[in-house]
């Protein structure tokens, strides 16, 4: 097994995710679900369940009519390479979560092996609010399924937090070589007598540091999980006999001579007074004729990026007495996670003991991530490499990236650093020319973090805008509620002309300059305002933090018609909150018709569409494609007061984009809803964010959606049922929006 491997369980988390899967939709009162193997189209596929993994190509994924736990139907994932050294996944997402909130919960299933020679097994995560927020997991790493086993039943069982639970995420994974069947999946609700097998249960603070706590039973070291990729080959105990200070120890020990995994003693460690801090972890380390590596070791989640050490650089082998050992990692204020603990890889003896994590001062020097990861060459290579490994073009969309990154690399050698160098950078990026691919400086990451976020705030004035570069201008697409913006008087369809008397619109490329209106909290910006139809205004607004949800606007219009504008995708609560906005306009009585208003919708979470879509249809409506991977869009709908049945009218415009536009478009493709408006920009790549040490991100354009049609979206956009050819900008009262008036009138005369 590599050094890659010994930590799977955070490269799964890592890989899980970015990963959007098909929905469940269970009886929300039930304690008992059972998640059936089912292949109602026969198409060879097990209905509503995604694939995902590193390299599925080298892998076959579907169901088999031959073997099954009680029946002769069950999935399963098969190696189909020799070089298979990959993984591939099935996985869902449970959407009734509101019946498992501040319970214990265990995921079970039937699992059959054959020659597996890495991993096979369960995967169960529970998602909090926020990117990499994960609240739970366990994928069966440190037990995993081996070689050729019969149908046996394995489970993994989470604590679900009472509030902040946001999705739950399961699924069934094979790694490496061999075959693995699943079947008879279900999940239900258990008593505390059970113990969880969530690998990020964290203790308050480091404890048994000493060893010296009685033994409860013969497979525990209190405080400590024992963990292993092959755990009969590893004996995991408290040595009486050896100690460093006290009277015992903690060790493991190979108990075979076959033994060539590894086995782990292990903490998680409540990170809350440890945030924004530099921490240390000792401990004494003793070995005896160890044939692969001996460590210590400390990893970080929560962060932009994963930081750890594992003393890889550094490792004990052979026979070592005792002697001390130390990492020093920064932690930031969004450290969520810390495991702490020992690593004995391959055959031999490893002791451990006296363990400390404290903070420090910065006398000390880190011995994780290096300084020179985050200089700008090093972040311009790892941009470099992830375009060219990831791209969803593999001729780059047409451009010369090859001499691109040359003319790039130049002047970073020169010594291009900061905004000048973070500005370049989304230059080369953009220089692909897909609409999508961007790249955010340090502190545009932290307020894209925080712009959707209701715990915390950015600095602004509180108005969304997009250029209107025929026009030289920029027009309001929304403003939240009680922020100046909306305080002021500033509203949709409202045209932004200057900022401090300097034009907003545009450059060459068609930019606005909208980092002007950012600024410190409490001073003031001058916007110049033009409302359709009236004369332009100056109004100084106050810069302040802003925070809160994007605005759903929600209206019951004549003839019981109801009204939903949903202006982005982003935010990590909208699906949810058009759920909660559709049962309010039926609070008095049933709707006739809805209008689902997507023109200022510029995209977002893939999450968040599965949830929209659930209220309005159901079935595979198409899939998302990557170069080595493919995710079937597939929907399990819920009927919430007749929303799988209620007439229903999109509007778009040329400002739609992304999942906003699949969103649109698999409705109307399976003729479940009439669009109207603009043609949608045709922009339904998806990206996925890359972190890097310097605090710097990019969105990279990964994927891109195919509906069942095979319509290429990407170049044509969303083409409406009714063409309305009016711009966001062209209209402000109500009877003027002629798409909205054509969709009254439609659902009217229906």
């Amino acid at each position: 097994m590599s050094k890659q491997e010994i930590y799977i369980i955070f490269i799964f988390v890592a890989i899980i995710s970015v990963t959007s899967c098909g929905r469940d939709n269970n009886d929300t009162t039930a304690q008992t679900t059972e998640i059936p193997i089912t292949d109602k189209d026969d198409d060879g596929w097990p209905d509503a369940w995604d694939l995902f993994g590193n390299d599925t190509n080298d892998y076959y994924v579907g169901v088999d009519t031959t073997v099954g736990h009680n029946d002769n139907l069950s999935a399963t994932i098969q190696a189909v390479s020799d070089e298979s050294s990959g993984f591939a996944s099935i996985s869902r997402q449970y959407i009734a979560i509101n019946q498992f909130l501040g319970q214990r919960v265990r995921l079970s299933g039937y699992i059959r092996t054959e020659n597996v020679t890495e991993l096979a097994g369960l995967w169960f995560r529970i998602d909090g609010q926020g990117r990499g927020n994960t609240l739970a997991f366990d994928n069966m790493s440190y037990r995993p399924i081996i070689g050729s086993n019969e149908w046996q039943q394995y489970d993994i069982i989470l604590d679900v937090p009472e509030t902040g639970v946001t999705a739950i995420y399961y699924g069934f994974l094979l790694t490496g070589q061999g075959q693995a069947w699943v079947d008879d999946i279900q999940f239900e609700v258990v008593d505390e007598q059970m113990p969880t097998t969530d690998i990020y249960r964290f203790t308050s603070a480091l404890a048994n540091s000493d060893f010296e706590s009685p033994v409860a039973d013969a497979d525990n070291v209190v405080s400590w999980q024992i963990r292993g990729s092959q755990p009969s080959d590893y004996n995991i105990d408290l040595d009486a006999n050896t100690a460093y200070a006290g009277s015992s120890s903690g060790t493991i020990a190979s108990a075979t001579a076959e033994a060539n995994a590894f086995g782990i003693l292990l903490q998680n460690i409540d990170s809350e007074p440890y945030q924004g801090k530099r921490i240390r972890l000792s401990a004494y380390l003793k070995t005896e004729n160890v044939s692969g590596e001996a460590t210590l070791f400390m990893h970080m989640q929560g962060q932009r990026q994963p930081i750890s050490d594992d003393m890889s650089d550094r490792p004990l082998t052979g026979t070592n007495e005792w002697q001390a050992y130390e990492i020093i990692l920064d932690t930031d204020k969004n450290t969520r996670n810390i495991f702490v603990g020992v690593k004995l890889l391959g055959q031999g003896q490893l002791w451990v003991d006296d363990i400390k994590l404290e903070v420090i001062d910065e006398s000390s020097a880190s011995t994780g991530q290096s300084p020179e990861d985050a200089l700008p060459m090093a972040v311009f290579e790892q941009l470099v490499k992830i375009i060219d490994e990831q791209y969803v073009y593999e001729n780059y969309n047409g451009a010369d990236w090859e001499a691109i990154t040359a003319n790039y690399q130049v002047q970073v050698e020169a010594g291009l650093e900061g905004e000048a160098f973070w500005e370049a950078m989304d230059n080369m990026v953009g220089a692909l020319n897909d609409e999508h691919s961007y790249f955010l400086s340090p502190d545009a990451v932290v307020e894209q973090d925080l712009l959707f976020s209701e715990q915390e705030s950015y600095v602004g004035v509180g108005m969304f805008v997009r250029a209107v570069p025929e026009h030289d201008y920029s027009v309001v697409l929304f403003t939240f509620p009680n922020g100046p913006a909306h305080q002021t008087g500033i509203a949709a369809h409202d045209r932004l002309l200057a900022v401090d008397n300097e034009p907003i619109c545009c450059d060459e490329a068609g930019h606005h300059f909208v980092d002007a209106i950012r600024g410190l909290e409490g001073t003031e910006v001058r916007l110049t305002i033009q409302t359709p139809g009236e004369a332009a205004r100056d109004i100084s607004v106050p810069r302040a933090p802003i925070s809160g949800s994007a605005p759903i606007i929600v209206e019951r219009l004549p003839e019981n018609i109801g009204y939903l504008a949903v202006p982005t995708l982003q935010d990590p609560e909208i699906g949810e909150g058009v759920t909660t906005a559709w049962q309010t306009l039926n609070d008095d009585g049933a709707l006739s018709g809805l209008v689902l208003d997507l023109r200022v919708n510029l995209g977002g979470d893939r999450r968040e569409l599965y949830t929209i879509l659930s209220l309005f249809t159901n079935g595979r409506l198409g899939l998302f494609q990557e170069p080595d991977r493919q995710t079937q869009l597939f929907i399990e709908g819920q009927d919430i007061l007749g929303s799988q049945t209620i007439p229903l009218v999109i509007l778009v415009s040329e400002f739609t984009e992304s999942n906003a536009e699949v969103l649109a478009g698999v409705l109307q493709e399976a003729e479940r809803a009439l669009v109207i408006g603009q043609t949608t920009r045709g922009n339904v790549e998806f990206i996925q964010a890359f972190d890097f040490a310097d605090g710097s991100r990019a969105f990279i354009a990964i994927g891109k959606f195919i509906p069942s049609s095979g319509s290429n979206w990407e170049e044509t956009g969303i083409e409406p049922d009714v063409m309305i050819d009016q711009g966001w900008h062209e209209f402000y009262q109500l009877e003027d929006d002629l798409a909205l008036q054509a969709a009254i009138k439609w659902l009217r005369e229906r």
